[in-house]
């Protein structure tokens, strides 16, 4: 029995209107379609998620060769990538987050909390107004330069997106934490923030691998 933490029927009706060859330019479309943090499984039937789910998923692995996070180049930019392992999820500031690491590479993804399953854990606290992550977020896709903003104050895309990763898995312990596998829309790999990453142990981090979940399945 399939046990998803995680579906984006927003982005599975988008992907399955497109024709042979869909993932072409579709980035360019992602911000025009597609509310990157917004939509609902409300009013949907379970089991017609599941079924053009795995329809998609075929498709994208028939058409194209989809490499897991850990495995880019560099300089790479894929549309979607997968990942598999040892995985945190948390609903902060109204966004369902995903961190997990493999080698080098930490794994950072935002969502619509909307699209969550199940119950993840929420924050009590919410992340720091001044780090803005939600803001980072949306930079990174929009491409809209390297800093995030909120009040006025501008950070760099690397100090937010590496604190929103710093938060999630400063209390994770990969020996119990449970492991998650699934597809994910790419935005930008990102210069992880090596100084704000040693405070938790893990500066072994160089880069963040950062975007939005299709989909999470419990492996």
């Amino acid at each position: 029995m399939n046990i998803y933490w995680y579906v984006s029927k927003a982005k599975l009706d988008l992907l399955t209107e497109q024709a042979p060859g869909f993932l072409t330019g579709i980035k360019a479309n992602i911000g025009f379609k597609l509310g990157l943090l917004s939509g609902s499984l409300e009013g949907t039937e379970p089991a017609r998620t599941a079924e053009d789910l795995q329809r998609v998923i075929k498709k994208l692995q028939s058409q194209y060769e989809i490499k897991d996070f850990s495995q880019l180049e560099d300089g790479e930019s894929p549309v979607v990538v997968s990942f598999d392992g040892n995985a945190v999820r948390q609903i902060n500031n109204n966004v369902f987050w995903l961190g997990m690491e493999s080698g080098s590479r930490g794994l950072l993804l935002a969502g619509s909390p909307a699209s969550a399953i199940g119950s993840p854990v929420k924050s009590e606290d919410g992340f720091s107004p001044s780090a803005d992550p939600v803001s980072a977020i949306r930079s990174v896709f929009s491409g809209d330069g390297d800093a995030a903003g909120f009040g006025g104050t501008r950070m760099p895309l690397s100090s937010s997106l590496s604190y929103a990763w710093r938060t999630l898995m400063e209390d994770a312990d990969s020996g119990t934490l449970p492991r998650a596998k699934g597809l994910a829309l790419f935005a930008r790999a990102v210069k992880a923030d090596r100084t704000q990453l040693r405070s938790i142990r893990k500066g072994n981090i160089t880069e963040l691998i950062v975007g939005s979940p299709i989909y999470v399945e419990q492996a």
